[in-house]
């Protein structure tokens, strides 16, 4: 569980240091920005833009219809720019085979 800081993100401590910040939220989409410093003082950056899927299953297939509504992508577009995160750093693992 996180506790909500003054500045607006959330704080947890498990076994490493945790600062989110939730960007966006509906009730299909999450845009949120996570920093996590380890007991070494690695620091990993997370933005993910996290959202809702409907499974379409067909006779002996499977597909993905993502369920994001225009201004939650939106959003995520606006962090990645804000971030200088450049398209390319973007994995998609909806799609993703790994």
């Amino acid at each position: 569980m996180g506790i909500k800081q003054d500045d607006g993100t959330y704080a947890a401590d498990y076994e490493v240091e945790n600062v989110f910040d939730i960007l966006y939220a509906s009730n299909n989409v999450l845009v949120a920005h996570n920093i996590n410093v380890d007991e070494h003082g690695k620091k990993t950056v997370l933005t993910g833009l996290f959202g809702s899927y409907e499974i379409l299953l067909f006779t002996r297939t499977r597909s993905f219809k993502p369920n994001i509504e225009e201004e939650g992508l939106q959003k995520f577009q606006e962090l990645m720019e804000e971030k200088g995160i450049d398209e390319k750093n973007i994995m998609n693992f909806i799609e993703s085979d790994d």
